[in-house]
């Protein structure tokens, strides 16, 4: 679940998961999100202050991210919003595989080019894997809500400028294998926008409305995916 608060240094997004803990925990992850493991016993409320009163230890951790980020030229990699390590070997055929929190990418020579490679066909065949789930769940969302939406060819592509793309009439979406590295709920907006493209082709208020029904807290989560 995503929540925002508005601190004294500014607005904070953050993912909030209930589950069997003692105490709040807050931690800044290694892509600069923001996540929150509460008791089952503590409010929302109380999550949320909790953010607020530490929004400086939150702010200063971001920016740390940051620019830890600059000084390695942004080559850190993610799976779904967790950073994991990056081993490379040597083979006959590129690719890369997930083990625990390392990937081991598979080139046929060590080279800022072959690593490219083997990292964008991991990035694909994870979206291969995971998304389609993600999108029957969204679609199934739409049914609840008294809405028809026909079930989408999904293709995937590495984009630049945009996560994701919907062409109503050929009944297709595209979505961006870099979401990947992104965490769920981002994933989850991202289809649940590109579907909601099937009833309404623009960015009216009349689509925003349908993502309201579908998926209340889809603003919190294109704060955080941006």
């Amino acid at each position: 679940m995503i929540r925002t608060v508005y601190s004294e240094l500014g607005a904070i997004s953050f993912e909030l998961e209930r589950k069997r803990v003692k105490n709040i925990n807050l931690r800044v992850r290694a892509d600069g999100t923001v996540h929150v493991s509460v008791p089952y016993r503590v409010s929302y409320a109380e999550a949320e202050e909790f953010v607020r009163s530490n929004c400086r230890f939150v702010f200063s951790a971001v920016e740390r991210v940051r620019k830890e980020q600059e000084e390695n030229g942004g080559e850190k990699v993610f799976f779904l919003g967790e950073e994991v390590e990056v081993e490379v070997t040597v083979g006959d055929k590129v690719g890369g595989a997930l083990k625990g929190k390392r990937l081991v990418l598979t080139v046929r020579e060590d080279s800022k080019e072959e690593r490219a490679a083997a990292l964008d066909m991991w990035r694909r065949e994870e979206s291969e894997r995971l998304f389609p789930a993600v999108c029957k769940e969204k679609r199934e969302a739409f049914r609840q809500a008294g809405y028809d939406i026909p079930c989408p060819k999904i293709c995937y592509r590495k984009m630049k400028s945009r996560w994701g793309s919907c062409t109503a009439g050929k009944g297709k979406i595209t979505l961006n294998i870099m979401l990947i590295e992104k965490p769920t709920v981002c994933i989850e907006y991202v289809a649940a926008h590109e579907l909601a493209h099937f009833l309404v082709q623009d960015h009216s208020g009349r689509f925003y409305g349908v993502l309201d029904r579908v998926m209340p807290m889809h603003r919190e989560a294109r704060r955080l995916l941006k």
